[in-house]
């Protein structure tokens, strides 16, 4: 593992991440551009998620990026409303959702698959996914 700091914020750099990237990429080559498209995807998904924290005030304060993708662990998420939680919690999904609409619009069937598969599966109620720490937060 590799760890450095980026504005106070730990990043953690794990060896599956790589392999796991570098075999998207590999099959990407095979496949076309949808293998790509679905990183930037997930990209996109995680900058959700950011996004909203800064929103709400509450950084990062450890991103990891290990072989079943990115985990970013906020910085004062129990100081939040349930609300802000839950807004947190749910924007990356909320983000594949609007992209997904996006792309139907304008035609690009694989890239609507991609971010509908993306959502579904980020809220399966899981604890290490979306939808179990909502499911969590929806308990307390």
């Amino acid at each position: 593992m590799l760890e450095f700091e980026v504005f106070s914020v730990k990043v953690r750099l794990y060896f599956g991440f790589f392999a796991v990237l570098m075999l998207y990429l590999y099959i990407g080559g095979r496949t076309g551009a949808l293998v790509e498209a679905a990183l930037v995807c997930c990209l996109l998904h995680e900058l959700g998620h950011l996004t909203a924290m800064f929103l709400f005030g509450c950084l990062p304060r450890r991103v990891s990026f290990y072989a079943g993708g990115i985990r970013i662990t906020p910085r004062g998420m129990n100081r939040l409303s349930r609300t802000a939680a839950a807004v947190i919690l749910s924007a990356g999904c909320l983000v594949n959702l609007l992209l997904a609409g996006a792309s139907w619009l304008a035609g690009l069937e694989g890239i609507v698959r991609i971010n509908l598969g993306l959502a579904a599966f980020n809220l399966l109620p899981l604890p290490w996914l979306d939808g179990g720490r909502l499911l969590a937060l929806l308990r307390n």
